[in-house]
């Protein structure tokens, strides 16, 4: 196949195992382009699959690069073949609004590096704060930590600081109503979580009260806090819990 005149344009992932054709693009016989050939082969499967196309961060930063080389072989090759996305030339004209901006601010640059990004305290620094809310007009504090589960220490940390904010906010010791319904957390975390509720309810808390409807949750947390000194008081519905704190 590698004869003068045959081909316009060669778009290849390897030309090292076709050496004849690879000396035809270096004479500039057609246009040549050398992309990643996994990405070729993604390609295909995309093309098998109708699907618009691939998106990838392969080579970026290489020859291959749209915005360096596009991954042109020779002085034959002027044209974009893989010309990456742009906001400007591929999003805004599709949408069906003007877009406002008023402020564009920098991504994380954490996206763009290989290791993980680190930002789970963060997330869970926010769910908690949504959690954890405070009623100035009945002096509650209500704490859900429904479906909540505790991993690391580091996340017992971030419960012990949303739930001092919250109460130094409030400018007095608050009455607490804890939803521990589908709560989970490790056993070898269950020591440190509990003495740092002891810190906050005797720090605090005025009273506190918590429900979940699990047998097991009510039986093995109210066993805890009796060893630590502590009321137990966990019932098994919120009604019952905001009953015994609000009267």
């Amino acid at each position: 196949m590698a004869h003068r005149g045959l081909f316009k344009r060669v778009i290849a992932g390897h030309y090292g195992l076709m050496p004849k054709i690879g000396k035809l693009a270096m004479e500039n016989e057609f246009e040549a382009y050398n992309l990643p050939q996994g990405m070729l082969t993604n390609l295909y499967r995309a093309v098998a699959g109708k699907k618009p196309g691939v998106f990838s961060r392969v080579d970026l930063g290489t020859f291959v690069d749209p915005r360096i080389e596009g991954g042109k072989v020779n002085e034959k090759a002027t044209e974009e073949v893989a010309p990456g996305m742009e906001i400007e030339r591929d999003i805004l004209p599709n949408m069906e609004f003007e877009p406002v901006i008023n402020e564009v601010a920098r991504m994380d640059p954490r996206i763009f590096q290989t290791r993980p990004m680190g930002i789970r305290p963060e997330l869970l620094r926010r769910d908690i704060e949504e959690r954890i809310r405070y009623n100035p007009e009945t002096n509650t504090l209500r704490l859900n930590f429904k479906g909540l589960e505790i991993e690391f220490g580091d996340d017992i940390e971030i419960i012990r600081k949303v739930a001092e904010e919250k109460c130094i906010a409030a400018g007095k010791k608050v009455k607490a109503i804890v939803d521990y319904e589908s709560f989970s957390i490790g056993e070898d975390l269950l020591d440190a979580y509990l003495e740092m509720g002891k810190s906050i309810i005797e720090t605090y808390y005025k009273d506190v009260t918590r429900h979940t409807t699990s047998e097991e949750m009510r039986s093995k947390l109210g066993d805890e806090f009796v060893k630590r000194g502590l009321a137990p008081s966990i019932y098994e519905t919120e009604e019952e819990a905001e009953t015994r704190i609000l009267i």
